[in-house]
């Protein structure tokens, strides 16, 4: 019977290692690279941003060279106003293999945040590359749209105003502004601002 016990044992820790190289073990059970990226997400969208923190590293834990487990501790590094912390994931996620428009759209807000505004822009503009239709689908009503925005936000603080003028127009087409006059650049700077609030945006 003793000899049954130690071999159920063996055959039991066995187990747990060869799981153990596959998945995250908790108290709970086994989890996946693809569980706990889940996870990180749903409790994203919960806006539980510290926990989806926790599940994204233990993705990382498993397997540091894919991009979503990274991707989605940016995004909660924002949330939780880390900016540098959340700079650095999408700096290491940017040379995964497998990086989305998710990444590139999270890093353009977190830089637009720190003012850096010309690296915003060149995010954002990678992210509509990757996915011209973005859409972020983890709760925060984020698209394409607001990448927009955001270029029209950075290219008016960089002064450039006409730049600035054309992505507002690709939200809200029926909108002009004389940038030739200070009136007209206040009236951009205050149609930036309206489209900020989500009133009455319209577009193509």
């Amino acid at each position: 019977m003793r000899r049954m016990n130690i071999v159920s044992n063996l055959i039991a820790v066995l187990f747990w290692l060869i799981a153990g190289c596959n998945g995250i073990i908790t108290q709970d059970g086994i989890f996946s690279y693809e569980d706990l990226v889940r996870q990180g997400w749903e409790a994203f969208q919960n806006g539980n941003y510290p926990e989806a923190s926790g599940k994204f590293l233990e993705a990382k834990e498993l397997n540091i060279n894919r991009a979503e487990s990274f991707t989605g501790l940016g995004w909660s590094y924002f949330k939780m106003d880390s900016l540098a912390n959340a700079v650095k994931e999408f700096s290491i996620c940017a040379s995964q293999n497998d990086p989305t428009a998710d990444l590139h759209a999270g890093w353009a807000f977190v830089l637009n945040a720190q003012k850096d505004y010309s690296n915003s822009n060149l995010r954002a503009t990678e992210a509509l590359a990757l996915d011209s239709l973005w859409r972020f689908d983890y709760g925060l009503f984020l698209d394409q749209g607001d990448l927009f925005l955001l270029r029209a936000e950075n290219y008016y603080l960089l002064g450039l105003f006409y730049q600035s003028l054309v992505e507002v127009q690709r939200i809200n087409a029926t909108f002009t502004a004389n940038l030739g006059t200070a009136e007209g650049i206040a009236a951009l700077a205050a149609e930036i601002e309206r489209l900020k609030t989500g009133d009455e945006i319209t577009g193509p």
